[in-house]
C-alpha cells in the first residue's frame, strides 16, 4: 500500500526535471509545499476515520504523488513540451544517448526513497503499531524540512554542471552552508515536532525526544550529502551514485531489521543515518575530491555566483 502511490509518482517526476531544466525552480518550490500539507491532511483524515495505524504509512507517498502530478501538468503548460514529445522523441533525427544517465538516475530515484519508505515496512513487521504511527507522524514533519535543503541544493545543479571539476571552492562552501542550514532546521524540528504532533493528532500521538533527535540527525547528514549529490551528475558519476544508493538501501534495511525490535521507531531512523553516512556521504565526498583534483585552478566566477 505504501509503495503504490510512490510507484505511480515516478513517471510523473519528469515534470519536476523539466521545470528545473528550464530554470523554473521557484515553481517546483511552490508546488513542493503542497506535499507535506497533503500528507499532513491525509494523516489527519485517516486518524479521524479511525483507520488502521498501518494505513498511515500512505500519507507521505500520497503527498509526493500529488506534487509530481501537479508539476507534470504545470511543465506541460509552461514549457514548449507536449505529451507526445515526452513519450516519443521526434524533435531530432539523431537520438541523444539518454540511457547512460537515465538508467542510473532511475536506480537512484527508486533506491533512495525506497530506503526511507522501507522503514515503515520494517516497523510493521518487527515492531508495534504504535511505533509505526509515531514514526509516520514524525516523518510528515521531516519531509518539509528536508525539502528546503533539497531545493537549495538543486539550485546549484546547473552551476556544477557547467563548471565540472572547477567547482572545488563552491562545493566546499556548499557543504558548509547546507550543513549549517540542516543543523538549524534539525534544531527547529526537534523543538517543535513533539508539540505539533500532539496538536494535529489531538493528543492521540506524541513524538518522543529520542525519535525527534534521530530524525534531526538524519536531516543533518542528508543536508551535508546534497552538495556532492548535485555535483556528481555525469553518466559515470551517476552510475557511482546509483551503486552507493543501492548499497545504502541494503544496509539500511539490514540495520533497520536489527534495530527496530530494540529501539522501535528511533531504531529505523538511526539505521538510515548510519546507512547514508557510510554508503553515500563518505564515498561521494571522496569521489568528489578526486574528481575536482583534475582541475588545476578553480573558476573564480563560481564563488561570486554562490554569494
Amino acid at each position: 500500500m505504501v509503495l503504490l502511490p510512490f510507484a505511480l509518482s515516478i513517471p510523473f517526476g519528469i515534470g519536476q526535471r523539466i521545470l528545473i531544466g528550464e530554470g523554473r525552480n521557484h515553481l517546483v518550490n511552490y508546488i513542493g509545499i503542497l506535499g507535506p500539507l497533503i500528507a499532513t491532511a491525509t494523516t489527519y483524515l485517516l486518524l479521524r476515520m479511525n483507520a488502521d495505524p498501518l494505513v498511515l504509512g500512505m500519507a507521505t507517498p500520497t503527498g509526493i504523488l500529488f506534487v509530481s502530478i501537479i508539476c507534470f501538468f504545470t511543465a506541460l503548460r509552461t514549457s514548449q513540451w507536449r505529451l507526445r514529445d515526452i513519450l516519443v522523441n521526434r524533435r531530432t533525427r539523431q537520438k541523444p544517448r539518454l540511457w547512460d544517465s537515465a538508467i542510473p538516475m532511475l536506480v537512484i530515484s527508486i533506491t533512495v526513497p525506497l530506503g526511507m519508505q522501507s522503514d515503515r515496512l520494517v516497523l510493521a513487521h518487527f515492531s508495534e503499531a504504535a511505533e509505526l504511527s509515531e514514526y509516520s507522524v514524525a516523518a510528515q514533519m521531516y519531509v518539509p524540512c528536508f525539502s528546503i535543503v533539497s531545493m537549495a541544493a538543486i539550485a546549484l545543479w546547473p552551476i556544477f554542471s557547467r563548471s565540472g571539476s572547477a567547482s572545488s571552492a563552491l562545493w566546499s562552501k556548499a557543504i558548509k552552508s547546507l550543513g549549517v542550514g540542516g543543523f538549524v532546521l534539525a534544531a527547529v524540528f526537534v523543538g517543535l515536532v513533539g508539540p505539533v504532533s500532539n496538536l494535529i493528532t489531538e493528543g492521540k500521538l506524541r513524538v518522543d525526544l529520542d525519535l525527534a533527535i534521530a530524525f534531526g540527525s538524519l536531516l543533518i547528514v542528508m543536508a551535508c550529502h546534497q552538495a556532492s549529490a548535485v555535483l556528481l551528475t555525469s553518466p559515470l558519476h551517476l552510475a557511482f551514485q546509483a551503486a552507493c544508493s543501492t548499497a545504502m538501501l541494503v544496509l539500511n534495511i539490514a540495520l533497520s531489521i536489527y534495530l527496530a525490535p530494540i529501539l522501535g521507531a528511533g531504531g529505523v531512523v538511526w539505521a538510515s543515518v548510519i546507512a547514508v553516512l557510510i554508503a553515500q556521504f563518505v564515498p561521494c565526498v571522496i569521489k568528489a575530491r578526486r574528481f575536482m583534483a583534475t582541475s588545476v585552478e578553480p573558476v573564480k566566477v563560481l564563488i561570486n555566483a554562490s554569494r
